[in-house]
């Protein structure tokens, strides 16, 4: 059998692309989280996300003012440190946060994740010790 050298070049050559860009698997992109506050919850359209940039779009469905803060922690959303009516935000690591979500708006926050375990709270008083908090796992 006779192989035709240019053709056994070409071939070597696809295959050798292929490789170099990753077998042809797609990368990942940003991950976008729906959340919805509303009195009293936070409720996520997933509880996991990819690393890297995520995005939430942060409907306000209820009637009051909400907040939507991000903390980095490996304590589940529902046992964190609080200071009165309010969870002491400086015994943590806030990632970043939108305050003053007025009811019928859906602001977004984009912030860059690393691999871990996050809570999303409201932390205007009261609101999270009445269930306004929510976990999310980026892996």
């Amino acid at each position: 059998m006779r192989i035709f050298m240019p053709a056994l070049v070409a071939a070597v050559g696809a295959v050798a692309l292929v490789v170099a860009c990753g077998g042809g698997g797609a990368t990942p992109g940003p991950t976008t989280v729906g959340a919805t506050e509303k009195e009293f919850s936070i409720s996520l359209s997933q509880t996991t996300a990819t690393p890297g940039s995520v995005t939430f779009n942060v409907n306000n469905a209820g009637t009051i003012a909400h907040e939507f803060v991000v903390v980095d922690t490996d304590t589940p959303a529902d046992q964190l440190p609080v200071d009165g009516t309010t969870v002491n935000e400086d015994a943590l690591t806030a990632v970043d946060e939108i305050e003053d979500i007025a009811p019928g708006t859906t602001p977004a926050l984009t912030v860059n994740l690393s691999p871990g375990h996050y809570a999303i709270i409201c932390n205007i008083e009261g609101h999270y010790a009445a269930g306004m908090h929510a976990d999310l796992t980026v892996q």
